[in-house]
């Protein structure tokens, strides 16, 4: 026999309804062919475990229900045209729906395992506390990387501590504070360039809001001075224009950037 035909015996084989020639023909056949062997351990697996199930009990009410339903059924039947009309059911349980028992039974223990599995999916719990716990223990974890980074004599380490803290969901006093002391006193611009923008990325805080408007008066290099006119422009905060005009007033002040404040102000309706 070929190995479909063994296939469709072993649930015949299982139940010993086939002949005994025929389960020995299985057996034989099960004993050199490798894949149907295997198959065959499979199906053996589940019928054992469907064995070891709990029985469900049919309740008081189930006759009652079951011919409740049947008569539903047949009035609906009774209001259809007799014209044939496509059935989804009909169709999957010919084409989808295996023939074999041991088959289906293995169907429906597959089924109730994945909907088992899948089940935290379609019905999520409530939030974890150990998930809360772990994001605030990740969130303490870069604060204290980035603050210990910000100490570090190379640029670039300086620069990955500015990343590493604006990932802050809430920024605080201790990264604010760093970060404002980055922009008034790191030695390479780039650094204090970094330390601005990620000021305005907390400008919801307090104190990075007027950090920012303070710093302006205390950087010396051009390109600092043109990116924090732009940022403290972009707070939106009632004091910017007498920021700038005092900023104007000090002594050799760089042309382009005295440009940049007089347009800033013209802007305001303050020039």
């Amino acid at each position: 026999m070929t190995c479909e035909e063994i296939r469709q015996q072993i649930a015949d084989y299982l139940t010993d309804e086939s002949p005994p020639l025929q389960q020995a023909a299985v057996r034989e056949h099960c004993r050199r062919c490798a894949a149907c062997r295997h198959e065959l351990e499979e199906i053996t697996r589940v019928w054992q475990q469907l064995g070891i199930l709990t029985e469900e009990q049919p309740g008081e009410q189930l006759r009652a229900n079951f011919y409740q339903m049947l008569a539903s059924y047949r009035a609906g039947l009774d209001d259809q045209p007799t014209a044939a009309r496509f059935r989804p059911g009909d169709w999957l349980r010919r084409h989808l729906w295996p023939l074999s028992p041991a088959w289906q039974l293995a169907l429906v223990v597959l089924v109730l395992v994945t909907g088992w599995l899948t089940r935290p999916l379609v019905l999520p719990e409530g939030p974890d506390p150990r998930l809360a716990e772990m994001q605030q223990q990740m969130e303490q974890l870069r604060m204290t990387v980035a603050l210990s980074m910000l100490k570090q004599s190379s640029a670039t380490d300086r620069l990955q501590a500015i990343s590493w803290g604006t990932r802050l969901t809430e920024p605080a006093p201790e990264v604010v504070t760093a970060l404002l002391t980055a922009l008034d006193r790191d030695p390479n611009v780039n650094v204090r360039l970094a330390a601005a923008e990620a000021l305005f990325t907390f400008r919801a805080n307090a104190a990075a809001r007027q950090g920012l408007l303070a710093a302006l008066r205390r950087q010396d290099s051009p390109l600092v001075q043109l990116a924090l006119i732009d940022t403290i422009v972009r707070l939106d905060e009632p004091q910017v224009p007498q920021v700038l005009r005092e900023f104007m007033q000090r002594p050799l002040l760089n042309p382009a950037v005295a440009k940049e404040a007089a347009k800033t102000l013209v802007q305001f309706g303050e020039l």
